[in-house]
Parts: structure tokens; sequence; C-alpha cells
């Protein structure tokens, strides 16, 4: 695992460089928990603001502006390997994700403002026709690599895009709380609209249950799934006890940012492929696509001739 990350922070190294990113102005006028995290080292430099953007992120919301930062890469090596340490060392690992995780996937966000976004403005990033055809990311197939490392317990997903299962994570440990476009009993919630109840208790479960939760890509602009950061980090907090806390990963600051015990700038799929390689992942988990989530049925459930249609089974 160890040559894999000296291999990705090379090469991230030399991007930065060939960037001039390093000239930048930085981040000011914050303590250094709130750059780092509590677990941080006040001597690790500060995220440079590569996106200048003074709208709010998410407008009416606790959000902030919607400036961009990025850790420089020594900065960034060293909040992975204490991010590795915390996933391989906590019983119960959930994660909290957000529109930014599937962005890379050619699906748009809230948050992202500036027309230079660093998340929204990837070249390389797909042009869809339909976001229905969106393929997961790098960070949603190490996500799931991580659970078949039982290494992650449980994610609480706020999209609606079907990623996590097309990366190969299972749906019985998949809370999709805001709503489904691929699950009819589990239509999108307005925004004013109502949460289901049974998926709240579901949250609520591992609200109590998880003792490090990682916020991957959200704004944590005060919705009600929040939660999964604020209790856990409250929990550490008061100590005593096995929490962690939350672990937060995103380009823009977020109002939590002070409560977090590790705080990580920088793009979801550059932040998840270091971890993979921390933790020995395969390399290729963050550079090849995945293919196609294909849905084990047990041939008592399937109907002959038709490759589309199961017999579902109601309780």
């Amino acid at each position: 695992s160890g040559s894999l990350l000296r291999a990705e922070l090379a090469r991230l190294t030399r991007a930065w460089a060939r960037s001039g990113k390093a000239q930048l102005p930085r981040m000011d006028r914050c303590p250094w928990q709130e750059m780092h995290g509590t677990l941080g080292d006040a001597a690790w430099a500060a995220p440079v603001r590569v996106v200048s953007c003074e709208q709010e992120a998410r407008p009416g919301y606790k959000s902030r502006q919607a400036h961009e930062f990025e850790d420089e890469p020594g900065v960034m090596a060293a909040k992975v390997k204490v991010l590795a340490r915390l996933v391989s060392e906590s019983p119960a690992v959930v994660a909290y994700t957000g529109a930014g995780i599937s962005v890379a996937s050619g699906i748009g966000d809230y948050a992202s403002r500036a027309h230079d976004s660093v998340a929204t403005g990837d070249r390389a990033r797909p042009k869809l026709r339909s976001s229905f055809e969106a393929r997961p990311t790098a960070a949603h197939r190490v996500l799931a690599a991580l659970h078949a490392r039982g290494m992650l317990h449980h994610w609480v997903q706020q999209n609606h895009d079907g990623l996590p299962q097309k990366a190969g994570f299972p749906p019985e440990c998949l809370n999709e709380i805001h709503g489904a476009w691929y699950d009819p009993s589990n239509p999108v919630v307005p925004m004013a609209g109502t949460l289901r109840d049974d998926l709240c208790d579901w949250m609520r479960e591992w609200e109590r249950r998880a003792d490090l939760t990682l916020a991957l890509g959200t704004s944590l602009c005060g919705m009600n799934a929040d939660r999964m950061v604020e209790t856990v980090a409250r929990k550490a907090a008061r100590g005593g006890g096995r929490a962690r806390g939350a672990v937060i990963v995103s380009l823009q600051q977020t109002q939590y940012d002070d409560a977090a015990a590790l705080r990580i700038f920088g793009k979801l799929d550059q932040v998840m492929g270091l971890l993979a390689a921390a933790l020995g992942l395969p390399a290729s988990l963050a550079r090849t696509p995945s293919p196609l989530y294909r849905p084990r049925v047990p041939a008592e459930r399937r109907v002959r001739g038709l490759d589309d249609v199961f017999l579902v089974p109601y309780h």
C-alpha cells in the first residue's frame, strides 16, 4: 500500500506543479482546526483557494460562499494517512454523500456556482444525454470496495441516481433517504416534502450506531439527514467512547468544518483514489470504469424468456 500511495502522490504532485496553484491565495481568517480538523496538524499549510466565487453556495440554506479550495499534495497525503487509519480502526463506518460525489459522472450539482468551477468545469467530465446514462465515479467504486472489505458498513445517500448500486454496493446497506430514480416504492422527495418514516427510522438507527461518518461531496447546509455528521461529531467531542467523529471531504467550506475530526479539501475522486492506494485496494478502482451493475437474481425469480422481468415476493 505504501508504494501505491507514493505513486499516486507523485502523479498528483506533478500535476500540481504544472498547474501553478501554489501561487494562488490560501484560506485565511479561520483557525487551523477548521482547515484541517481536530485530528489535523497546526503546521500543515492552509488550503489553496483555486476558484473564487463570493456567491452563496446554497442560497436560502446554511451554506458558505462558493469559493473552492484544494489541499496541496503533501498535506493531502498526510490527511489521507489519517483517514486510512480512521477507516481501518472504526467498527461502524457510515458514508454520507451529496451531489458532489456524482459530478464527475456528468450529473450536475447544486452548490457549484463559479463558471470556472473545479468540479463542473473538468473537460474530461462526460456529456450525458440523460442522467440515467451516468456511470459510477472512482469515489463510488472505492466506497463499494471498502464495503466488500468490511471497512464501510452503511451508506446514507442524498442523491437519487443509483450510482452506488451500479458500482456494486448492495442495496440492503444503502439508505436513499431523499428518494430514488430506480425504486418506484421510494419516489424522489421534493425540497418541501416529507421523508419516508421507515427510512428516517433506519437513518436514526445508524446515527446512533456510527462512530465514524465520511461526509463526501455534501454542502451540509441544514438538511434533516445532516444529523449523520452532527451527531457523531458531538459524540466524539464528548469523548470517553469509541466515536471518532466526522470526516468532511469537499471543495467548498461547510458550517460543520470546525466540528470535523478531519477536514480534507479536494476532488473526491482524487481523495478516494489516494485512500484506495493507502489501504492497498486495486489501483484500477480509481481509473477504470466499472462494468454495468448486474443484479444477482435467484433462478426461481427469473421469468423464462424475459431478461428484465422478475418475480418479486411481497410480504
